[in-house]
């Protein structure tokens, strides 16, 4: 994905209003991040967009703000047999699984029904990235490495790849962000996560 480029979150959200117009959508639920307002890198912009473009409606609006979610180790970060990070994180994550996430969404839907209302999703724990996958493949059913990169290394071929840049400028921000536990309300209008890393990573079990 580039700057230039059809955005569904925001582009497409520009659509969606035009189109609901003429129908009877009673309320609109976002995801956003908890990272988006780190830098003004453009990706971090259309999240911004979006949610003024959201505020702005006559629609009621329920926003969530997730921390990082579990499932990022598995299905990003798992190359083969190797959990692969690039540079090393300051900061803990407290880090969400999705279907912790899903309840809360549901949640929200039987309380809150004309409200606006804005979330913060985080997880029972901060850990950082290292500490996340450490703990991640001391559960995790079959044997696993994790492999380090140095952030320069990248950065030098990110120049031939838009792909691998993109990842480059997601990494800085996750490696940099000083996340500050927000999701203490959320918790208790919506129910307090229940899974951990190690919990998580046993459940893939009969997945992979």
């Amino acid at each position: 994905e580039r700057k230039s480029e059809f955005h569904s979150e925001l582009q497409g959200l520009e659509n969606f209003y035009k189109a609901v117009k003429y129908s009877l959508v009673k309320k609109v639920i976002y995801l956003s991040s908890m990272l988006k307002d780190y830098s003004h890198w453009w990706v971090f912009e259309v999240k911004r967009q979006a949610e003024i473009l959201i505020k702005n409606q006559e629609i009621p609006y329920t926003i969530f703000y997730p921390s990082s979610f579990m499932e990022t180790i598995d299905k990003k970060l798992l190359v083969g047999k190797n959990i692969m990070l690039l540079g090393e994180s300051k900061y803990p994550m407290y880090w969400i699984a999705a279907e912790d996430y899903g309840r809360q969404v549901a949640m929200s839907f039987k309380i809150h029904h004309s409200e606006n209302k804005e979330f913060f999703v985080q997880g029972l724990e901060g850990l950082t990235l290292l500490n996340a996958a450490k703990k991640f493949t001391s559960h995790y059913p079959k044997k696993l490495n994790i492999k380090q990169f140095p952030i320069w290394l990248f950065r030098i071929f990110s120049f031939f790849s838009a792909r691998l840049q993109y990842g480059l400028f997601i990494s800085e921000a996750l490696n940099n962000y000083k996340e500050e536990f927000l999701a203490e309300n959320t918790w208790n209008e919506l129910g307090k996560p229940e899974i951990s890393i190690e919990e998580y990573a046993r459940s893939l079990e009969n997945i992979n």
